[in-house]
């Protein structure tokens, strides 16, 4: 095999990177599309020059019409788990965005299914491969780095999204399963050690428009002796991420613009020091999604190995379980008080 032959499955909204991504890509090319909505058919078709007797509406009649080895599954979350399976059924190799569900026991069982079928397993987490985390790696593994922080003690995740429209985030818990299994791939990525829920709490304000909770506080600790605090806010009206590792040598910020910043110590109690900013590789892409894809190709057509693989991903969806089991203990012990 020279080149993957893929069938794309979801070509709207965050489907539409796939379709980008594989038009004369050197290892990946598309030889089908899936989707329910004719528009998104006839949009990524616009863009990747597919036939209209190669536009499907469900994948299983795509799998038995077109000749492929992979498919790559853009759906909403909830549909990953039967999609992927029936993939494998087919013995083709997946690589499906995150979440990989919004269960952790249907994970299990999904990575071991496609061990059983003998084909590779991956998922379309992007976030640690972005120019500004590859950065944050680098530095972190590099004491003589001008700007090395330090032994780290604190972190800040602080995300703000505008997201008022629920959309496909109709299920409970959807806020973690979407967002925070990028912020946890973050953390492993720089610190790959244990991570810890400490604590967790989550609520909706009356004006929120989703059915569950959108929104989640929470402590985690990684390793043995960083802590990180942790803020999603799906309701809020600004749309804004900040990051900030605290070490004894100074501070690495990666910004909402995703510049990455070091603030070194001040010079004196209570002044502040003026950051430097950290030139970012142009080699790596700014979304990290080309070397995400390359890595799901090198996996299948050279054998190298992928931190994306779905195995993996279970410490990442670990997180995401023990996040959502201190929030459900933290409500059940506030309702226990507000009755006793």
């Amino acid at each position: 095999m020279s080149k993957l032959r893929a069938i794309l499955v979801g070509v709207g909204g965050r489907g539409i990177w796939p379709v980008r991504r594989t038009v004369a890509h050197p290892d990946i090319t598309a030889v089908a599309m899936v989707d329910k909505n004719a528009d998104y058919l006839r949009a990524a078709a616009a863009i990747n020059g597919l036939p209209e007797a190669r536009w499907f509406t469900d994948l299983e009649t795509a799998l038995q019409a077109v000749e492929c080895d992979a498919v790559i599954i853009c759906t909403p979350t909830v549909t990953h788990a039967p999609l992927s399976e029936l993939a494998f059924r087919y013995g083709k190799h997946v690589l499906v965005e995150k979440a990989l569900t919004h269960d952790f026991q249907q994970a299990v069982e999904l990575v071991q299914k496609a061990k059983a079928a003998g084909v590779h397993f991956c998922v379309a987490q992007n976030y640690s491969w972005m120019r500004h985390n590859e950065m944050v790696r680098t530095i972190l593994s590099d004491p003589a780095h001008p700007f090395y922080p330090g032994e780290v003690a604190m972190i800040d995740i602080h995300c703000y999204r505008y997201r008022p429209e629920p959309r496909t985030m109709t299920y409970p818990w959807a806020m973690v399963w979407d967002m925070t299994c990028h912020h946890a791939d973050m953390l492993l990525y720089w610190f790959p050690e244990p991570i810890q829920v400490l604590w967790a709490h989550s609520f909706n304000p009356s004006w929120s428009r989703y059915p569950y909770h959108s929104n989640i506080t929470a402590t985690l600790k990684v390793g043995e002796s960083v802590h990180c605090n942790y803020l999603l806010f799906h309701s809020s009206t600004l749309s804004e991420t900040r990051v900030i590792i605290q070490g004894d040598r100074g501070v690495l910020e990666i910004t909402n613009q995703r510049e990455l910043l070091f603030h070194p110590q001040p010079p004196a109690q209570l002044q502040v020091a003026t950051p430097v900013k950290c030139e970012l590789p142009e080699t790596i892409s700014a979304d990290g999604v080309e070397e995400m894809l390359q890595s799901f190709c090198d996996l299948v057509l050279r054998g190298k190995e992928t931190r994306i693989s779905a195995s993996n991903n279970l410490r990442i969806l670990a997180v995401c379980r023990e996040m959502i089991e201190a929030a459900t203990r933290s409500s059940e012990s506030l309702e226990l008080a507000a009755t006793a």
